[in-house]
């Protein structure tokens, strides 16, 4: 029974396979349609091996080729390839000349150019290789080399752009094919190139390169179409890579396997081959039968996945705008501007984090809430409403107020309110920002004062400059007439009056100077000790505690105090001036405090300036008295802000002439007061490391004669010339004078001369400066003094630099120009 029962089976196996053998050879051509036309699809490839490449025969080949190839022949797709550069096949993606391109990375700039397979083939990324004995290890090594890099190549532009980042100037040569590269780094003309990574793989062993640790720019690969057409082909291809990509043992992996993993060597055996020949046999004849059947199913199919492809590719754009959404408020709740919603009834809505702190409150105490709840004691609620009125009405509102918050004390801020509309277009109420703008503020408020002091400069400059030449005729006449009068002349009294009227003018001119930052043109090793011991037994100071006879001075002056570079006269008057201002904050009497210290510093913040390193001499002036306000504190150094009694205390240029002081000996100031201890004035100076001269000062006009020496006057004021000769003359030197410095430079060429004094402005012609390098071309070595009311700094030190002994500024006066002849001709 069990033998018959086989037979029995045997026999209707065989039955239904011969019939099964019948409908595969007759049923395709009785009952299948005509099938459609072959899609010609024109596909760009370039040499970017093992992705796409040509092969010796001038066959495409490479990861794309396969799997496309396995595409079209499910979808009956006929293949065009167009072989070319890389900057060729872009330029046919652009203008829609290719259908299909293989093995493009993807990026958010090329998105917009080119529409891109949803489905990634594979990631690769950018590797950099070198000749074999290069010590190329880093990044920072390719600083300044010559890099070799494939034209247009994503991996190009991500090197780049790594090494601008790193502040990197390297020579890219550009290259049309991954092969030349290699080339180029094997025959040494390159330091270094870029291929993928991939490329680099299979292709390293053909040259004689090595590879690097230096791995950057992960890019995605994919399929992309022109950004008008192509969309059918890209989701066809999406459909199979996803399929292929889920099964297991699929087209896609075997052809991944294939080209990145070395195959493994396996000799079939002779009995497996005669097995799987008649396997093969019987699958013949299932995939003949089933071939019509897949033909039909195939366009039934197409349809529901492009409808599923569509439908996912909704599902995409929604999360990605809800990922949009959430972006958006985590900026708003990390923000740190205080940002909250109100609706027309002016009860809050949302509010972020940074707002809640400002006010030290949770949410919940404040969504529901009127606005008035947390801005009461701000300012009225008048105010505020209309502000929020107008901002329902539809504008913008934008203004500046200083608010207080319980946590963060008197804050600047910048405030908008901004309508918001709902779906059907209706204001529904408005948001709220916030921006502490404290530190900005004050930052503008510095500028603007920076701006005011350099105008006020600029002026003061221009009038110290012809204040000064109109001063030398006070100064300079009243001194060689009383060396001419008798001791009993009744015109010596009047004469020493006008005298010292004109050099207290030339003070307050010299303050000007300060101001305009023109006034320290020559500095040497000077003892603060010294400069303050001098100002406090000087009239000036006896001056000042006569106004206040209930004010003493007490001093601390550490005794081996380091010497600084600077001027005595600018450092006194800054003395004078920081002295005055304390005596005048203690009407009712007190103390006024001066000590100086060696202090060294280590990133140090002084006043408004961090990061101070070095040695430095610190001058403390402290008072006792009223202290300056905050408000008052900010405009202390500005030009002509004083709340003291015109007059008697000057003109308001103290502290600015301190401040410009301060700085034009490279010092830093700070300044600390209030209402209990008074103010205190620290002045922090640089240690030279010069030591202070030793000298004598000479005084009277035969102290300063000459022996005959001859001198060159040169300056464009007639005045100025005849008085510096009458001066140089009673002095008993023999003294020519030229109005230019191209009649001095024509005088040179046929008289020398023991010295030359130049004034520095001489406008329109040469200033100082120019003919002094002109005299040394003729006369090397000849010996100058610079003489100006009005200095251009960078000027005058170019001057001293190349040889011109002393700066003698105006007005003359007869010791100034008699001592500084007199040792520049002892040199």
């Amino acid at each position: 029974m069990t033998l018959y029962k086989h037979m029995k089976l045997y026999y209707e196996i065989s039955v239904r396979a011969a019939s099964l053998f019948l409908l595969a050879g007759f049923f395709p051509l009785l009952f299948t349609p005509v099938a459609d036309a072959a899609k010609t699809v024109r596909v760009g490839v370039y040499d970017n091996k093992p992705l796409v490449f040509i092969d010796k025969n001038g066959k495409p080949k490479g990861i794309f080729i396969d799997l496309l190839e396995h595409v079209a022949s499910e979808e009956e797709w006929d293949l065009e390839y167009v072989p070319g550069p890389w900057p060729d096949c872009l330029d046919r993606l652009d203008s829609g000349d290719i259908d299909i391109m293989t093995a493009i990375a993807y990026s958010e700039a090329r998105e917009k150019k080119y529409n891109f397979t949803y489905e990634t083939v594979i990631t690769n990324w950018g590797q950099v290789y070198v000749p074999k004995k290069s010590e190329i290890t880093s990044v920072l090594d390719l600083a300044s080399k010559k890099i070799a890099v494939k034209m247009e190549d994503i991996h190009f532009l991500g090197l780049r752009e790594l090494t601008s980042k790193f502040n990197m100037e390297c020579r890219f040569i550009e290259a049309d094919r991954y092969d030349t590269v290699f080339e180029l780094i094997e025959a040494g003309r390159v330091h270094a190139g870029v291929v993928n990574r991939l490329f680099g793989v299979r292709n390293q062993p053909n040259f004689l390169v090595k590879e690097t640790p230096i791995m950057f720019n992960p890019i995605e690969v994919r399929f992309a179409a022109p950004k008008k057409t192509g969309l059918e082909y890209l989701s066809t291809i999406d459909i199979h890579l996803r399929r292929m990509q889920i099964e297991k043992e699929s087209f896609y992996s075997k052809t991944i396997n294939n080209w990145l993993m070395a195959p493994a060597v396996w000799i079939m055996p002779a009995a497996l081959k005669y097995i799987l020949a008649g396997v093969g046999l019987i699958l013949i004849l299932f995939v003949t039968m089933n071939v019509t059947l897949r033909i039909k199913v195939k366009k039934r199919t197409r349809e529901l996945f492009s409808a599923n492809l569509k439908m996912k590719a909704e599902v995409e754009t929604r999360k990605k705008a809800e990922e949009e959404l959430i972006k958006y408020e985590r900026i708003v709740a990390t923000s740190t501007d205080h940002m909250a919603m109100i609706d027309l009834n002016y009860s809050y809505q949302a509010v972020n984090d940074a707002a809640l702190i400002a006010v030290g409150k949770n949410r919940e105490e404040v969504i529901g809430e009127k606005i008035w709840t947390l801005i009461n004691g701000v300012f009225s609620r008048k105010t505020h409403k209309q502000r929020l009125d107008r901002a329902f009405s539809g504008q913008v509102v934008n203004y500046r107020t200083w608010m207080e918050f319980p946590y963060l004390g008197r804050r600047y801020m910048d405030v908008v309110y901004t309508p918001y509309r709902q779906s059907d277009n209706k204001i529904a109420g408005c948001v709220i920002n916030l921006r502490d703008i404290t530190e900005r503020h004050e930052l503008e408020l510095k500028l603007e004062n920076a701006k005011k002091m350099e105008f006020m400069g600029t002026i003061a400059g221009g009038v110290a400059h012809d204040l000064n030449n109109i001063l030398t005729g006070i100064v300079s006449y009243p001194e060689l007439l009383l060396m001419q009068l008798p001791e009993d002349s009744p015109l010596i009294q009047p004469i020493e009056t006008i005298k010292k009227s004109g050099e207290k003018a030339a003070v307050v001119v010299q303050d000007l100077l300060t101001l305009a930052r023109r006034g320290v043109a020559n500095k040497q090793p000077v003892a603060l000790n010294h400069i303050i011991s001098h100002f406090l037994s000087s009239p000036e100071c006896k001056k000042i505690l006569s106004f206040h006879p209930h004010v003493h001075i007490k001093t601390d002056l550490f005794e081996r105090v380091k010497p600084i570079s600077g001027s005595s006269v600018h450092l006194s008057k800054t003395v004078m001036n920081l002295v005055s201002n304390a005596a005048e904050a203690m009407p009712n009497g007190g103390e006024i405090k001066i000590a100086t210290r060696n202090i060294h510093l280590e990133n140090a913040t002084i006043g408004n300036t961090g990061g101070i390193d070095g040695d430095y001499v610190r001058l403390e002036i402290r008072d006792s008295g009223m202290g300056i306000s905050q408000k008052d504190l900010d405009k202390i150094f500005e030009p002509f802000y004083t709340k003291k009694v015109m007059g008697r205390s000057g003109t308001g240029l103290g502290l600015t002439v301190v401040w410009g002081t301060v700085m034009d000996h490279y010092g830093h100031i700070d300044v600390k007061s209030d209402a209990h201890s008074g103010s205190a004035f620290n002045l922090y100076f640089p240690v030279s490391n010069e030591a202070v001269p030793l000298f004598t000062h000479e005084t009277g006009a035969k102290k300063y004669s000459g022996k005959g020496e001859t001198i060159l006057v040169v300056d464009d004021v007639k005045e100025q010339r005849d008085i510096a000769a009458a001066i140089l003359t009673e002095l008993k030197y023999v003294v020519t004078a030229v109005s230019s410095g191209e009649a001095a430079i024509s005088y040179i060429k046929q008289q020398s001369v023991d010295l030359v004094i130049l004034d520095m402005l001489m406008p329109p012609g040469m200033d100082g400066l120019t003919t002094y390098e002109e005299i040394l071309k003729l006369c090397p070595g000849q010996k100058a003094i610079i003489a100006s009311g009005f200095a251009e700094t960078d000027r005058v030190k170019k001057a001293l630099n190349m040889g011109v002994g002393q700066f003698i500024k105006k007005p003359y006066t007869i010791a100034d120009v008699g001592l500084s002849v007199k040792n520049e001709l002892r040199k």
